[in-house]
């Protein structure tokens, strides 16, 4: 007799599969930003006056965290950029492994300004979960947008990006 039991999936798993072929489907290319060597210059300079500045208060927990924040943007400088999947489905959506019902999103907008800004965004009905961006690249909006409407409302008021990627564009984060 065999003791293990087998566990069920929980909605948003990495590990559940949609059955059905994609309605849609895209390579979605990590987003490189042109740093200048005056832009790393001014990161580092942040960087080592934040942390004189926690060594100095000896507030050490906040030394840590700027050294970690620095090992990690470090990291993601130098490794190369990641591809990763996306695909629309008639039962929700798929991010890399991540599967998502469409009953657990609350709506999407699209904003097309090529080419400044071509991205389709999710927003979820958990207030824990942020919203989810998502790059166009060579995408047809209007085909995608009538494959969502018959999921999902559509939010019409969403006219720009997010506060936050628009800070992100600025500052090349």
């Amino acid at each position: 007799m065999n003791n293990e039991t087998e566990q069920p999936k929980q909605e948003g798993s990495l590990n559940e599969e949609p059955r059905t072929p994609p309605l849609a489907e895209w390579a979605i290319q990590d987003v490189v930003h042109n740093r200048s060597r005056r832009w790393y210059m001014a990161a580092i300079a942040i960087f080592a006056l934040a942390l004189l500045y926690a060594i100095m208060t000896s507030n050490f927990l906040f030394a840590l965290i700027i050294i970690m924040t620095a090992v990690i943007y470090y990291i993601q400088i130098v490794r190369p950029p990641e591809t990763t999947a996306f695909a629309i489905y008639n039962d929700g959506i798929a991010l890399a492994h991540r599967f998502t019902k469409w009953k657990e999103i609350k709506n999407f907008w699209i904003l097309y300004d090529p080419p400044e800004v071509k991205k389709l965004y999710f927003s979820f009905k958990s207030p824990l979960r942020p919203f989810l961006s998502i790059p166009l690249d060579s995408q047809n909006p209007i085909e995608l947008r009538k494959l969502l409407v018959g999921h999902l409302e559509e939010d019409l008021a969403q006219e720009e990006e997010p506060a936050s990627e628009q800070w992100e564009k600025i500052l090349k984060l």
